[in-house]
């Protein structure tokens, strides 16, 4: 999506094939070289628990949004709540190093 100012940003990770090519073709095209794939080495749970908690900050921005993008439905269902678990997993992703499976126990946020 694209804010007030112009400026790209990833409200959700690529999760396939399609949105993966459609990332790396953003990124080529980038002149600032914005885009990163280092975000693993950055986050913490807290840091992760923190953004959840924030979420509300963000859906301020939903009029403002709105002008700009088709897609601001979407963002907002993920933020309203379908971020929930895929964050929970990503925490544990995060502190384990290693994908959950069913047996494992996430992380609260």
């Amino acid at each position: 999506m694209v804010d007030s100012e112009g400026q790209e940003f990833v409200f959700r990770q690529p999760s396939s094939a399609d949105q993966i090519q459609q990332l790396i073709g953003a990124a080529y095209v980038d002149p600032f070289e914005g885009y990163g794939a280092d975000g693993d080495n950055h986050w913490t749970h807290g840091l992760i628990q923190g953004w959840w908690r924030a979420r509300g900050d963000m859906l301020v921005q939903e009029p403002l949004l709105r002008l700009y993008n088709a897609d601001v439905d979407r963002w907002k269902r993920s933020i309203d709540g379908e971020y929930e678990l895929y964050l929970r997993r990503y925490a544990f992703f995060v502190e384990e190093r290693r994908v959950p499976d069913s047996s494992d126990s996430l992380p609260h946020l």
